[in-house]
């Protein structure tokens, strides 16, 4: 049976006549920001998720980049004409590969084309969008290439939806209602690492971040000792933690502007003392956000369990959760 493929794509060449207007944009925009919402396609280049920021986008593409619109067009169009089934199916096949044998419900994939930001993103528990416009968005436009990148999403995404079908994740989500405010913090990092670590282990290659990929991985180590320190950090040790994450090299070439701005917080912060509330956000920033290194730790340790034990234990302890997950990597 084929996956459901749903295109969903904006189409922006027909504002360019002699009579635009920014009222006009606006329109179009404010409708574009609800229809995009669900999908975090408003992040718009770091400024946050506000309807002005993404006006602003529409409003640069309308005046000073007609070419990119009109080429992203001819590509998507390309793209959506071609037989994307056969990605999808492999991406599905490798997201499966992790799990002990069960029938999953695949997932509806939306093609979404119109602000190149987010790559992919699950949008419920039976869908997830992948962002055309992120593919076509570059001076190499290759089908093929194209088709990669939504294999290694079907997966990425796909795992994350399978995931949530297993029995031992249902578990999970049911009993986190209940976490102790002292313990959530720890608590859902092991899951982020867990299950983002294993979504990126199985999209590997067709990775759109591969350059991301590649830039957390050459410090890994770096990465691995900050978020275990991060995770037990007593009250005086929260600021140097986020000013180190903040201030490594590899992080400020990926994401010049949130460490930036939290350099400038950290500045200001009377007596270098973090709230727990203002410390887990920019953790959050830090470690999730944009493909963060939490990423790339869990892969590294998915990767790690893999090599030296075998499939057969990395789906024995996908099975049984994230307390396992990190009980069997401390002890290699």
């Amino acid at each position: 049976m084929s996956p459901t493929i749903i295109p969903e794509v904006l189409e922006l060449s027909g504002f360019y006549n002699s009579d635009v207007n920014r009222e006009d944009v606006e329109r179009v925009a404010r409708e574009q920001f609800q229809r995009h919402k669900r999908f975090g396609l408003t992040y718009a280049g770091g400024h946050g998720d506000t309807e002005g920021a993404i006006i602003n986008r529409y409003w640069e593409l309308v005046k000073n980049k007609k070419d990119i619109v009109y080429a992203e067009r001819d590509f998507v169009n390309k793209l959506l004409k071609s037989d994307l089934s056969e990605p999808v199916s492999r991406g599905f096949e490798t997201a499966k590969s992790v799990f002990y044998k069960q029938k999953f419900k695949e997932p509806a994939v939306i093609l979404v084309g119109g602000i190149p930001e987010t790559d992919a993103r699950v949008l419920d528990d039976m869908a997830f969008g992948i962002n055309l416009s992120l593919l076509s968005d570059s001076s190499e436009r290759s089908i093929n290439k194209a088709k990669e990148y939504i294999e290694g999403f079907s997966a990425h995404e796909g795992n994350h939806i399978f995931l949530g079908q297993i029995p031992t994740y249902k578990k999970y989500n049911k009993e986190k209602q209940s976490l102790e405010k002292e313990a959530e913090l720890v608590t859902e990092a092991k899951s982020i690492v867990f299950s983002e670590g294993l979504a990126t282990f199985v999209q590997q290659p067709g990775n759109v971040n591969n350059d991301i990929h590649k830039e957390y991985m050459k410090n890994i180590g770096f990465w691995h000792d900050l978020l275990k320190k991060s995770l037990n950090a007593k009250e005086e040790e929260r600021f140097d933690i986020i000013r180190i994450a903040a201030n490594n090299e590899g992080f400020k070439r990926i994401r010049p502007g949130p460490s930036r701005k939290i350099n400038e917080e950290l500045d200001i912060l009377p007596g270098r003392m973090l709230p727990k509330d203002k410390y887990g956000e920019m953790l959050y920033t830090i470690f999730v956000e944009g493909n963060g290194p939490a990423y790339h730790v869990g892969y590294d340790m998915w990767r790690t369990i893999d090599e030296r034990l075998g499939m057969e234990k990395v789906k024995e302890v996908v099975s049984k959760g994230h307390d396992e997950f990190f009980k069997v990597y401390k002890s290699l």
